[in-house]
């Protein structure tokens, strides 16, 4: 299933390009054409002085292609003075205190923004070198300055939650009053892990086998249950996996619990989805996100699922407007396993998970 064996390092001192240089972060920023964007932005923030001072600082800078593709006329917007209180948080954001020369996979580092980046790295099979990502922006040098350290990466990123004008953000509900299982049409075992034993490492499994791990959730977090949901942006980012844009365990809602019907919550995001081990690309971390609610009904059968599901998701990437699938499957927090009960599915999703219908959200 993997186009190529990725796997996750526990520390590295970056990556690619690494130099030294004996000018301040803001010199260095000066002298590099590639960051006249940052320059300017830092200018509009009045941040020269700050990042001119002794620190030390780690700056994540993103490159002027990285600001090119931001959506039409935010950064305009950013570089107006009305706007400072705006670009004042996005850049402090990009700034770390103190010199952070070296970075842990899934490290959590506090901006002095307040929110924390997540530093990500991964080794692929026949590179001596890994790729390394600041949420989802990836490092493509480093550069020891006379004041800190400076990251030079390939996207802007973005506070969790925090800051809109860099993402357009969508809220749709998707409800889907029947469900399909995945057995009868080989959705489940395409999308197994061969190899695999038990279900959190993504084996196959029946509806029996499923149907119990539900069962044997009674409160708090289901083990081996997740909701996810893909979009055509989810599907092609990382070919062959079949991955949705976020994932999250189910979790038992007890008040809810009858003989007439069993409950489940979920919230569901792409950052939980970053965490599958062997994912080529990581996603956004804002890319999408899901408040789902799953309602099972006697007689307790794989068409008898209700989904109600409050879905968020970022148009500004390509084709992530598009939702073609919602599911729920088994694994683990970094396995992604089979597919089990298809709520709805369309194309390009394989042709054993095209049950119940294209996903209508509205």
């Amino acid at each position: 299933m993997l186009t190529a064996l990725l796997i996750a390092a526990q520390a590295w001192s970056p990556p690619t390009v690494t130099k030294q240089s004996t000018q301040s972060i803001v010199e260095l920023a000066v002298a590099t054409p590639e960051l006249s964007t940052l320059v300017a932005a830092l200018k509009a923030a009045d941040l020269v002085d700050t990042l001119s001072g002794p620190g030390p600082f780690t700056v994540f800078a993103p490159t002027n292609a990285a600001f090119a593709a931001l959506p039409a006329g935010v950064l305009t917007n950013l570089l107006k003075p009305e706007n400072k209180a705006q670009l004042v948080q996005l850049l402090t954001y990009h700034v770390l205190p103190g010199a952070v020369a070296t970075l842990s996979n899934q490290q959590m580092i506090k901006t002095l923004e307040g929110q924390d980046v997540e530093a990500r790295i991964f080794w692929q099979v026949g590179n001596p070198v890994p790729d390394i990502f600041i949420n989802r922006a990836k490092v493509e040098a480093e550069i020891t300055a006379s004041n800190g350290v400076v990251y030079i990466v390939d996207a802007v990123l973005n506070p969790p939650g925090g800051f809109t004008p860099l993402a357009t953000q969508t809220r749709k509900l998707l409800i889907e009053f029947k469900s399909a299982g995945a057995w009868a049409s080989g959705g489940n075992n395409i999308s197994s892990i061969p190899s695999a034993k038990s279900l959190a490492d993504g084996a196959a499994t029946t509806f029996k086998t499923f149907s119990s791990a539900l069962n044997a959730c009674k409160s708090g977090v289901c083990e081996d249950v997740y909701f996810n949901y893909h979009t055509n942006y989810s599907f092609i980012h990382n070919p062959g996996m079949a991955v949705g844009l976020a994932r999250a365990q189910l979790v038992r809602d007890e008040l809810c619990d009858s003989s007439l019907v069993k409950c489940w919550t979920a919230k569901a995001s792409a950052i939980k989805t970053n965490k599958i081990i062997g994912l080529p690309h990581l996603l956004p971390v804002d890319a999408g996100t899901a408040i789902a609610q799953v309602f099972w009904y006697w007689p307790f059968g794989e068409t008898d699922f209700t989904l109600f599901a409050e879905l968020n998701y970022d148009t500004s990437i390509q084709f992530n407007a598009d939702v073609i699938g919602a599911h729920l499957h088994t694994g683990l927090d970094t396995i992604n396993g089979p597919v089990n009960i298809i709520f709805c599915g369309s194309s390009p999703l394989p042709a054993s998970l095209l049950r119940d219908g294209a996903c209508k959200p509205f």
